[in-house]
């Protein structure tokens, strides 16, 4: 069958090697400086929503505040560490290096206000 334009065939289904579509993915780490808000808050906290992370002003809501923040370049790099604990002996710990990131994201709480003053 001929397609859109001359020389041109239209395929019903593409060849089996077409079909497999190679993905990579490349993981990025960012560092979230709260700044000084209660512990607490971050404790009992059940959720977070994060808005906006790839936007220069991401916003973090936690369960009774909401924080704007602002993207920022280190000039050095940060290192990123898990705690772990021997599955053997649970009473050992000890960490692992996660990544590195030369990224932060520096929050501080905010009092939202609706746009139209009489909503």
């Amino acid at each position: 069958m001929a397609g859109l334009f001359p020389n041109s065939v239209e395929l019903s289904e593409f060849a089996p090697e077409d079909d497999a579509y190679e993905y990579e993915y490349e993981t990025t780490y960012v560092t979230l400086d709260l700044g000084y808000i209660d512990q607490n808050l971050l404790l009992n906290a059940s959720s977070c929503k994060l808005i906006g992370l790839d936007t220069p002003t991401p916003y973090l809501q936690l369960p009774g505040i909401t924080m704007r923040g602002a993207q920022s370049d280190l000039i050095g790099s940060e290192l990123i560490f898990a705690d772990g604990r021997d599955p053997e002996n649970r009473s050992r710990r000890f960490v692992t290096h996660v990544g590195t990131t030369s990224k932060r994201i520096t929050f501080e709480p905010v009092k939202l206000k609706p746009k139209n003053p009489d909503a």
